[in-house]
């Protein structure tokens, strides 16, 4: 048997960049006094407010306390804010402040320049070869 390597590990590969880009957008949300941790659940938000706590976990991947203490992050700087669901008061819905809905534009635009930077140094086939197969590989669970 041949002996395994980090140069045979996908995951190796696969945390040394999301490290690497992970540290790229920390650094950029740091001028926003945002922490990289806030930036999944503003991501599901500006795509769909109105969700739960609960859809917002699952989502994210995170544990139910981590998503209450960034939501009470996001609250505090006046991002978002919990609602009581209409048709069940034990449920809190999330949704955008005002400011919380002027930040997707610059951060969007932040993430992508991190992306492309990443990105640039294959080809625009290999490109989006390379998402669709990290698209199939994150729904295989």
């Amino acid at each position: 048997m041949d002996k395994f390597s980090k140069n045979d590990s996908l995951g190796w590969h696969i945390a040394v960049l999301s490290n690497t880009m992970s540290s790229m957008l920390d650094e950029q949300l740091r001028a926003f006094d945002l922490k990289l941790a806030y930036w999944p659940t503003l991501l599901l938000l500006w795509e769909q407010e109105g969700q739960t706590q609960t859809e917002l976990t699952n989502a994210c991947q995170t544990n139910h306390y981590t998503t209450t203490r960034i939501l009470d992050k996001l609250e505090s700087s006046q991002l978002v804010e919990r609602r009581t669901d209409p048709d069940n008061r034990r449920i809190f819905r999330i949704f955008l402040t005002e400011k919380g809905r002027k930040l997707e534009k610059p951060l969007t635009e932040i993430a992508n320049q991190v992306n492309q930077h990443i990105l640039s140094k294959i080809e625009q086939c290999d490109r989006d070869q390379f998402i669709g197969i990290l698209k199939t590989l994150n729904n295989v669970y």
